[in-house]
């Protein structure tokens, strides 16, 4: 996922630590190193994150292609200074804006059936979870 936002300049430099979504940490240091200007880039990863398209259908290829956006907005959102962005009820409420009818409805029953307060990195995780069912 990670890797098909970049520029091709940008894979080049940091090519072996693709593969594995632990390393994103690495990724951003080197790209915080070559790049600066964090609070741009900050801003870009929350925009990534509001930005997914609504997923139109709950197909397994369209679940799976907005589960791995999804993710892959968080892991790099989550390593930045707008991580706080991820607990907000109104980052929250933009994400559930995206979801199909049926999705709604279902992670509207796991809140009332939870009882805690939830955020986005729990809609990313029952997303992931859904998507591999």
């Amino acid at each position: 996922m990670l890797e098909e936002l970049l520029s091709k300049e940008v894979r080049n430099e940091i090519s072996e630590c693709l593969a594995d979504e632990a390393m994103y940490s690495v990724v951003w240091e080197r790209l915080d190193a070559v790049n600066g200007r964090t609070e741009v880039t900050d801003q870009t990863y929350l925009d990534d994150l509001l930005q997914i398209p609504p997923l139109k259908s709950q197909d397994a290829a369209s679940l799976k292609t907005f589960a791995n956006r999804l993710h892959g907005a968080v892991v790099t959102l989550s390593q930045s200074r707008y991580a706080h962005e991820l607990h907000s009820r109104t980052t929250l409420m933009a994400m559930e804006a995206k979801l199909t009818t049926y999705l709604k409805e279902k992670w509207s029953e796991k809140r009332k059936r939870t009882g805690a307060k939830l955020n986005v990195l729990d809609l990313d995780d029952w997303i992931t979870v859904k998507s591999m069912s």
